[in-house]
């Protein structure tokens, strides 16, 4: 039989197993909680770009109630903030061009043919056309409500 000494020694400590199951408990752990924290970063991204869109689309509501049509595509939005020439114009209708960025520092993408616009953020892989795209109108609208 062992005394009360040297099973305390054998017993005190963790076992090599033991230690390999913590470290991949805490490691499992670890990567559910970085992966969630991303996404949650991500999800918070898009909604700022649709909030940011939104701002966008009052100023281009405003333009349109001026000059009774929407910006070209090829005026762009740039036209909220600069005059390209038209003599009803009374802009800028926002107040800064940082607001015609999206949350990942990109541009928005603008389509109008005058009456009906597109708002596009590339989202978050900075590429248009892709599935991650934060547009306005969302393609399962119906076409032709932007001229509200």
């Amino acid at each position: 039989m062992y005394s009360t000494r040297e099973r305390r020694k054998c017993e005190s400590g963790m076992t090599l197993m033991e230690i390999i199951i913590v470290v991949a408990l805490l490691g499992t752990l670890g990567v559910y909680l970085i992966t969630n924290l991303t996404q949650t970063a991500d999800t918070a991204k898009i909604d700022q770009a649709k909030l940011a869109i939104g701002n966008v689309r009052q100023a281009l509501q405003l333009y349109r109630v001026h000059l009774k049509k929407f910006p070209s595509t090829d005026d762009g939005l740039v036209a909220l903030l600069e005059n390209t020439g038209d003599r009803r114009w009374r802009g800028p209708y926002l107040d800064d061009a940082n607001k015609l960025v999206d949350p990942w520092d990109m541009e928005f993408e603008y389509e109008s043919n005058g009456r009906d616009y597109k708002i596009i953020s590339a989202g978050p892989d900075m590429e248009i056309g892709t599935g991650d795209d934060v547009i306005y109108p969302e393609p399962a609208a119906t076409e032709g409500v932007q001229g509200e």
